[in-house]
């Protein structure tokens, strides 16, 4: 089995993190990638990185590029989310998007939903169909997930928190596992 993990944006996208500047979307989405391929390789699961640690912006194509050229199993794309004002506000929760429900993505989608949302205690967003690159032109199912928002003070106090990473890699990784029978 390989997955292709994609820690979502890089240090030089616009705009990507918290209203006091103190959480740069892309480090948190690397260090949730890092995690959790500790985790899969720790269960004989291979997986490749679609942006490596110190790239300052892969391009959308290039990420697909390298899933495709290696023929991973699934892409599981790793982000943390905004309300799009750039204050501070309530938006909240967690959710995760499929390009086209009803096939092995919302069932990837769905593996990674039912271990996530208990254990990490975020308001349940759901699973949504979404028109983003990574989804529609990976060649395997594959997933965008949105693990809370950078714009919400409690939301962000979280993401920036070890433990809260550490949960959020666990459960991902728990639910990526499930989806490809391995626990």
């Amino acid at each position: 089995m390989l997955v292709a993990l994609d820690a979502g944006h890089g240090k030089d996208t616009a705009g990507k993190r918290s209203p006091d500047c103190t959480l740069l979307e892309y480090e948190f989405n690397r260090a949730i990638a890092s995690r959790v391929r500790t985790i899969l390789t720790a269960h004989g699961v291979s997986v490749i990185l679609t942006a490596q640690p110190d790239d300052l912006d892969t391009s959308l194509s290039a990420r697909c590029c390298a899933a495709n050229k290696k023929k991973a199993n699934i892409f599981v794309s790793l982000h943390a989310n905004a309300s799009g004002s750039g204050t501070w506000d309530s938006a909240s929760g967690w959710e995760i998007y499929v390009y086209k429900k009803g096939g092995q993505a919302e069932k990837l989608a769905q593996s990674i939903h039912s271990v996530s949302l208990p254990c990490l205690g975020l308001k349940d967003r759901g699973i949504k169909e979404a028109d983003f690159y990574v989804l529609r032109k990976t060649n395997m199912p594959a997933v965008l997930i949105e693990h809370g928002f950078y714009t919400n003070r409690g939301e962000c106090a979280l993401l920036k928190s070890t433990a809260f990473r550490d949960k959020c890699a666990e459960v991902d990784a728990k639910g990526i596992l499930n989806y490809l029978g391995i626990i």
